[in-house]
């Protein structure tokens, strides 16, 4: 596939999934379908595994959708899924007008303890004391309460002032909206996590994704063993180091011409900036050119050992939830509630 058309597609997809969640929260009259937010919903990482444990059934299990992405294609949900990971990216083109006041990008140490500390602390809390910490770091619910506290109320604040303006000339057409209160505490720790994440991908892109995020870190697990992925062809490079200035991820060394699979989102710019064109995103081969050293051979024993444990895992998440709930169930049947559930607004 030609580079300029991957980066296209990403561009195209990521646009298409912010504007519509954009829709959403600022959509003050609820004119869009529920249908149509509980689609969108499905497709968030955390949202969707919350309703399957919460349900139990296969039909709310979209979560396995993103993870068999994952394995196919690497991190593309935080490439242009994930509406927090598209507003960083954002947030970092603007940051880019300012690289020469200071350094941006270029390869970093991955933050491996840190990053699999705060996803086990994760887990093993949400485990045993609710998912409450589980939504704090989701990367949709931070996006969610963002827009919540932040957006819809200054675009509520925007239509009063446009239907006031509009009421002078005997126009009525915009409704005023109803303005609640908005209590200092509640807006502390979402304006806190905003201004931290705002900070780091403004300065150093995709900084939180690859150091804090625990989605980011579960499906890198599975991206380092990725059916497609991005690759070097190592007679072409010239190592000239513009792929790894490019790098939102800061996860290429380009001295070794490695890419660390855990930490890309395939925001494919390393292919579009090389000059040489030894950067491609492509399936991953099955032959080897050079023969494996010990160290190699122990690392390829590992990938098939991931592989089985991540296969496993999922089976049983997948089962676990499912029998739990058939044992519980009451075979009394009632009637359906005919009253309609009022929905305030699409974060859960």
């Amino acid at each position: 596939m030609k580079r300029s058309l991957l980066k296209l597609i990403r561009t195209i997809f990521s646009g298409i999934v912010i504007i519509c969640f954009l829709l959403i929260f600022i959509d003050l009259k609820h004119l869009i379908p529920e249908r149509w937010t509980a689609m969108l919903l499905s497709i968030q990482f955390v949202p969707s595994i919350i309703k399957y444990f919460d349900v139990g059934t296969l039909l709310s299990a979209s979560f396995l959708i993103v993870l068999l992405l994952t394995f196919v294609t690497g991190r593309t949900y935080c490439s242009f899924l994930c509406p927090l990971g598209i507003v960083q990216d954002i947030n970092s083109r603007i940051g880019g007008r300012f690289k020469r006041k200071f350094k941006r990008f270029g390869y970093r140490k991955p933050n491996t303890i840190l990053r699999y500390a705060i996803l086990a602390a994760l887990l093993i809390m949400t485990v045993f004391s609710g998912g409450y910490l589980l939504t704090l770091l989701d990367p949709y619910s931070i996006f969610g309460r963002g827009m919540l506290y932040f957006i819809h109320p200054l675009v509520s604040i925007f239509n009063n002032f446009l239907a006031s303006i509009l009421e002078k000339f005997d126009i009525y057409s915009v409704a005023r909206i109803k303005l609640t209160g908005f209590p200092l505490p509640t807006y502390i720790v979402p304006g806190l996590f905003f201004l931290l994440i705002g900070i780091m991908s403004f300065m150093k892109g995709r900084l939180y994704c690859n150091t804090v995020c625990p989605v980011g870190t579960f499906l890198g697990l599975i991206a380092k063993i990725s059916i497609f992925r991005v690759k070097f062809d190592k007679s072409k490079c010239i190592k000239c180091g513009r792929c790894a200035v490019s790098c939102k991820s800061s996860c290429i060394e380009f001295m070794k011409n490695e890419v660390d699979l855990s930490r890309c989102v395939n925001c494919f710019d390393c292919i579009k900036t090389c000059p040489e064109k030894a950067i491609s995103y492509c399936l991953l081969s099955l032959k080897r050119d050079e023969p494996l050293s010990k160290e190699n051979e122990r690392g390829s024993d590992e990938d098939i050992s991931r592989r089985k444990f991540i296969a496993g895992s999922i089976a049983l998440a997948v089962g676990v939830p499912s029998v739990t709930i058939a044992q519980e169930a009451n075979v009394v049947s009632t009637k359906a509630s005919t009253v309609r559930e009022e929905r305030n607004n699409p974060v859960t």
